[in-house]
């Protein structure tokens, strides 16, 4: 089952909830590296959200989403991935990964990188930020 426009504006719209593709046994890897010219200049963050507190987090990310789906600046779905952004130098884009189980589709992942100039190291970077949470569980 491909990851759609639709689908994810179905979320954000809350005509589907974001607990419905959550994993309650793998939780949700929320990541982030993004440059800047302040300071810090760069950012690493890596965490697993469980259940309702990834759910809150996504919640969280709401205005941020709607304002991305009316703009429609970056907003594409290809296979298991859906990017959602303003453009920007120092703007950032959510990347929403998900897999498949016998249930449907399951977001795996929020990776929140740059919208333009990505590092050159950005996709080790993520790598590395993602493998400190493979292998995980949620209680």
């Amino acid at each position: 089952m491909p990851v759609t426009r639709a689908f994810i504006e179905d979320l954000v719209a809350g005509r589907r909830s974001w607990a419905d593709v959550v994993d309650p046994a793998k939780g949700v890897a929320f990541v982030q590296y993004t440059v800047s010219d302040s300071d810090p200049g760069v950012f690493t963050a890596s965490s697993l959200l469980c259940g309702a507190a990834a759910v809150r987090a996504l919640d969280d990310r709401h205005a941020r989403f709607a304002e991305v789906i009316e703009t429609d600046e970056i907003f594409d779905c290809a296979h298991a991935t859906c990017r959602l952004g303003i453009a920007g130098e120092f703007a950032s884009t959510a990347r929403l990964v998900f897999t498949t189980d016998d249930t449907g589709l399951r977001l795996a992942a929020v990776e929140d990188v740059n919208s333009a100039n990505a590092p050159d190291d950005e996709a080790p970077v993520l790598a590395r930020l993602l493998d400190q949470q493979r292998g995980k569980r949620c209680r």
